[in-house]
C-alpha cells in the first residue's frame, strides 16, 4: 500500500495547523448538525413546544467548543504518535 503522507517529516507547525484545520471543520459540521431548537410566539417571545407559532434552529456552541477540543487534541496526539516512528 502507497503512503501519500510521511507523517515523519511533518514540521511542529504543519502538525499543529492539519489539526487545527480539522478541528475546526468537525466543530462547525457538529455545531450545525446538532443544532438547538427555540420555540418562539407570534410576538418574538420564546415559549414552550406547546404554545409556539414556529422554532428556530440556532448553531450549537456548547458542542462546537467540545468537538473542537476533543477532535483538534486527538488528531494532534495522532499526528505526533506517527511522527516519532
Amino acid at each position: 500500500m502507497k503512503k501519500y503522507i510521511n507523517f515523519s517529516k511533518l514540521s511542529e507547525r504543519e502538525i499543529l495547523f492539519i489539526s487545527l484545520g480539522i478541528g475546526i471543520i468537525t466543530a462547525l459540521i457538529l455545531g450545525e448538525i446538532f443544532c438547538r431548537t427555540n420555540f418562539y410566539s407570534y410576538k418574538n417571545a420564546r415559549v414552550p413546544e406547546k404554545f409556539s407559532k414556529y422554532s428556530l434552529c440556532e448553531f450549537n456552541y456548547v458542542l462546537a467548543v467540545i468537538s473542537f477540543i476533543l477532535s483538534s487534541g486527538g488528531v494532534y496526539f495522532f499526528l505526533k504518535q506517527k511522527g516519532n516512528k
